[in-house]
């Protein structure tokens, strides 16, 4: 009880007594001030009591002291860090503007002297910098937080600085504290994903190639409605009766596998058309040899057999002995000259192939044809040139048939003794576009001529015959060919090419495209 009471009077000054007080300036303390006690104050001690007497203190009164507000500076407020954010939102913004008005434009139409992938870089690496820099600050800032909730090691204040300068120290940081500061933990993250910025900003924008119409600028490939050369029925023109020599090349340029290109103008090197029509020379070729009938009669000098097929082609062929050697028939061919008039037919004729054999009397069939050929009309369906190489798509035909009278129809030439037929799709064929076509019946009549004589072959192991074009020797090129259908289809589309670049052609209307190129934005990259 007295211990208490001293230790109480001991934190009290004396009645009259002042605190001391420390002046800044200085340095110094003020010294205390005692007034002594006044007279009531003292009061006796009672016998019995060891309790000392208790002097009041007077306390002197403190001044009060203003209070001057803290200004608040711009870093207080976060300033920095929100017109930062801003900024980059801005340029995200502008880039998506960017990409969406030029996505699929021409790079042509871009008028910047920057590249668009320079330019979405600039704006990609501002809106990057921008972002980092509150993040940063926000991560130097948590770390008073997470100090002030509960007595923590120092070490970790220098995780947090070194979290706060760049990817290294991030991915530091979420090594050492996983999830114990989670806010400081995601901005660690976001630090670390923004080294990724740059190289997706390259994948948004590619630069592919596209076809595009050039628009006024047409193309055009010949068809034609009308096969003339020129030739009349005068007999005062001694070359009006010879064959066309360009349609006399184009049947041997067939058969030696020459390809022959129709006339076209592209000026791009790439261009389409819709549906071509056109007069064609049309060919069917059917290999018949179990059908084809056989007769051999045998003497002392040969074997001689006949040969008819189902078309009603009649054909011999030899096997025997002459001089020293053997001989047999290795190809022969029988023509019929169908190109007389009143029909679209040209040629009709029958071949048979044997095999070579050193046995003699011994005729051994190969292969027996059914072939013909016809005027006919052809549809050319997906005929296109690309990079300047002419793709002749699928084809349909429809044969023509002769008609006597069809009104008044435009007939070239008549001036000059021309005798012309007209053909036309018959009427029970669905059809859409022109229906009448004309053939100079001399042209006709000449080239049917011609190829009844050069089909007229005969092939033998000791000798070779053509009927009378001893200068055409076709009948060795026939029997070594590999595919003697397709052979035929080969003469049959030459001849169609030649009436199509003939003088009286038309070009058929088509679309000329070029190569763009053009800005092609791959918006997952963006996203």
């Amino acid at each position: 009880m007295m211990e208490s009471q001293q230790r109480q009077s001991g934190d009290q000054y004396p009645e009259g007594g002042e605190r001391p007080s420390w002046d800044p300036s200085s340095g110094r303390v003020s010294p205390i001030e005692f007034s002594g006690p006044s007279h009531d104050a003292y009061q006796p001690v009672r016998e019995g009591l060891d309790t000392p007497p208790i002097y009041p203190v007077k306390e002197q009164e403190q001044p009060p002291t203003s209070v001057v507000p803290q200004q608040r500076t711009v870093s207080d407020l976060w300033l920095w860090e929100i017109v930062s954010n801003f900024i980059s939102i801005a340029c995200i913004v502008v880039i998506a503007v960017i990409l969406s008005v030029f996505d699929g434009k021409a790079l042509s139409q871009w008028q910047p002297p920057i590249k668009p992938n320079a330019l979405i870089s600039i704006f990609a690496t501002i809106a990057k910098a921008t972002l980092l820099l509150p993040v940063a600050e926000c991560i130097s800032q948590i770390k008073w937080l997470y100090y002030g909730k509960e007595y923590r090691s120092l070490v970790d204040v220098q995780c947090f600085d070194q979290a706060s300068r760049g990817p290294w120290g991030s991915l530091m940081f979420l090594w050492r504290f996983r999830a114990r500061s989670l806010v400081a933990s995601f901005g660690c993250l976001i630090t670390i994903v923004s080294l990724a910025v740059d190289p997706f900003t390259q994948q948004i924008i590619s630069y592919p190639e596209r076809s595009v119409s050039l628009g006024n600028t047409s193309a055009s490939v010949n068809a034609a409605r009308v096969y003339d050369t020129g030739l009349t029925a005068s007999q005062h023109n001694m070359f009006s009766q010879y064959m066309d020599v360009g349609m006399q090349a184009a049947i041997l340029s067939g058969l030696y596998g020459e390809s022959s290109t129709v006339s076209h103008y592209c000026p791009t090197g790439n261009c389409t058309w819709p549906d071509i029509t056109s007069l064609s020379v049309c060919n069917s070729c059917s290999n018949v040899t179990t059908s084809t009938n056989r007769t051999c009669n045998s003497s002392g000098q040969a074997n001689v057999c006949q040969f008819t097929t189902p078309a009603g082609h009649e054909m011999q062929a030899k096997s025997g002995v002459k001089g020293a050697g053997v001989y047999n028939t290795l190809i022969n061919a029988s023509t019929v000259n169908l190109a007389r008039g009143s029909t679209a037919d040209i040629l009709s004729f029958g071949a048979i192939i044997l095999e070579e054999s050193q046995e003699a009397f011994e005729v051994p069939l190969a292969e027996a044809y059914d072939c013909s050929f016809r005027w006919c009309v052809r549809t050319y369906s997906g005929f296109n040139i690309s990079s300047g190489v002419i793709n002749s798509g699928t084809h349909t035909s429809n044969d023509l048939e002769y008609v006597e009278d069809i009104g008044d129809v435009a007939q070239p030439n008549e001036a000059d003794d021309g005798v012309y037929e007209v053909f036309q799709i018959p009427d029970n064929v669905s059809w859409t576009g022109n229906r009448t076509y004309v053939i100079n019946f001399k042209d006709e009549q000449t080239t049917g001529a011609f190829m009844a004589t050069l089909f007229d072959v005969g092939l033998y192991s000791q000798r070779a015959y053509t009927e009378s074009l001893e200068g055409v020797r076709i009948d060795y090129t026939l029997f070594k060919s590999s595919n003697f259908t397709r052979t035929i289809d080969n003469i049959a589309n030459s001849m169609t090419t030649r009436v199509r670049n003939g003088k009286n052609a038309t070009g058929a209307s088509g679309e000329a495209w070029k190569n763009e190129t053009f800005i092609k934005v791959s918006w997952a990259w963006f996203i």
